[in-house]
């Protein structure tokens, strides 16, 4: 235990999800274990309307994918997170009163994604890395398989929600990710959650 204490860093927690990106999605492998069904979801007043407002069709990923984006979200052209959230190199990044949304897509290696995402969520479980671990599941949508991880991080004073996506489709993998104030979880959770059952992934380049 004490071993796997000192393995899982911070540092090490963004270099698992760096090569997350370098790895194949291996829903069907015999050696990963199923993960638990999603909870039942609970329906939650949204008071994020006036934030959220009319979407709008984005393309993201080089244009092989497209998105319903709140038109409250404006992209940023320097890629800047806010201090204290993970930093996943993205692609693009978009963001609204203090919530941030962001995309990112690689070419598929021969490594099981599934069963390294719930190695990320286990080195999130552990409080002394001031993360904590919400919740993995696996989902399908729009005929693709995904799985989403969600946990929560503090750092100065602050707590942050996280919530993580990664599928495989066409031969290349994606990654979404979605921060915002911890307090604010069950105002913008079904936002990201709209954004990503959205997604319409394109065959050809």
């Amino acid at each position: 235990m004490e071993k796997i204490k000192k393995t899982y860093s911070i540092l090490s927690i963004v270099a698992l999800i760096a090569l997350l990106f370098n790895i194949k999605y291996a829903f069907n492998r015999k050696t990963v274990e199923p993960l638990e069904p999603l909870p039942e979801e609970v329906e939650v007043e949204n008071t994020v309307d006036t934030y959220v407002g009319p979407l709008k069709k984005v393309d993201v990923c080089s244009n092989t994918m497209t998105i319903d984006m709140p038109e409250s979200f404006r992209e940023s052209t320097t890629l800047i997170f806010p201090k204290g959230v993970m930093k996943i190199y993205p692609q693009h990044v978009f963001f609204t009163n203090k919530v941030y949304v962001t995309f990112k897509m690689q070419t598929v290696e021969p490594v099981g994604v599934k069963q390294r995402m719930k190695e990320i969520y286990a080195a999130v479980q552990s409080e002394e890395q001031g993360f904590e671990g919400i919740g993995i599941w696996e989902n399908r949508i729009q005929d693709i398989d995904m799985v989403k991880l969600c946990y929560s991080s503090e750092t100065e004073g602050k707590s942050w929600f996280h919530m993580m996506v990664t599928f495989e489709c066409f031969g290349r993998q994606y990654l979404y990710a979605c921060y915002c104030d911890l307090e604010e979880r069950d105002m913008w959770e079904p936002v990201f959650d709209d954004i990503i059952e959205s997604v319409e992934v394109k065959k050809e380049l």
